[in-house]
């Protein structure tokens, strides 16, 4: 799989122009169904992915969606879903909202916008799926200057192409880190990693 910068450049500007844009707003909890996922530090971001390495990290950690929370918990996401759709996320951590997560659907993508409990927007990432007949193909995380995107393409029934690449293209190292396996989804979700780098690399040559 190739990487087109001028791609990841335009979805980085689209991003940051749908955050500024979007604005919060309060939703009607009383008919979403909720549930609830364990969130463990290690996973602070990949808990968020929908793609097969999220689903992935979620199986090697034996995390599963719940519609009941273990009694004691104080790190998870309280999710809240309409329509077999997400509407919404609230993060907890130390027993306390700390992000909460307001989903916005565009054609094919959903967009997960982060905001503090108060509705004043929160400065971190904004999570993107991209679905192909209800399949993720494309997935990122875009934080200002800052893409880290995940790409999947089909090989056949059971292997996916996975490429992975965090780039900030004004950055002293563009490329912060690059990485690209396959995937098999079969019984269980096995992962071989092909290649990995990062700008360490770079920075000894």
């Amino acid at each position: 799989m190739k990487i087109d910068y001028k791609y990841l450049d335009k979805l980085l500007l689209d991003v940051n122009n749908k955050k500024r844009q979007f604005k919060y707003f309060k939703i009607n909890e009383i008919n979403a169904e909720i549930t609830y996922l364990r969130c463990p530090s290690s996973l602070s971001f990949d808990i968020f992915k929908t793609g097969l390495m999220g689903e992935f990290c979620k199986q090697k950690y034996k995390i599963k969606e719940q519609a009941k929370l273990r009694s004691g918990s104080k790190n998870f996401l309280k999710i809240y879903n309409m329509n077999e759709q997400i509407i919404k996320i609230d993060s907890f951590i130390s027993g306390e909202i700390d992000v909460v997560f307001l989903a916005n659907y565009v054609e094919n993508k959903r967009y997960l916008f982060p905001f503090f409990p108060d509705g004043s927007k929160y400065l971190t990432y904004v999570y993107v799926a991209r679905y192909i007949d209800e399949v993720v193909s494309e997935e990122y995380l875009v934080d200002s200057d800052q893409i880290v995107y995940e790409k999947y393409e089909k090989i056949n029934k059971n292997e996916t192409n996975y490429l992975k690449i965090n780039y900030v293209p004004n950055g002293k190292f563009k490329i912060l880190d690059y990485e690209r396996g396959i995937f098999n989804n079969n019984v269980t979700i096995t992962y071989d990693q092909i290649e990995q780098k990062t700008w360490l690399d770079e920075l000894r040559q």
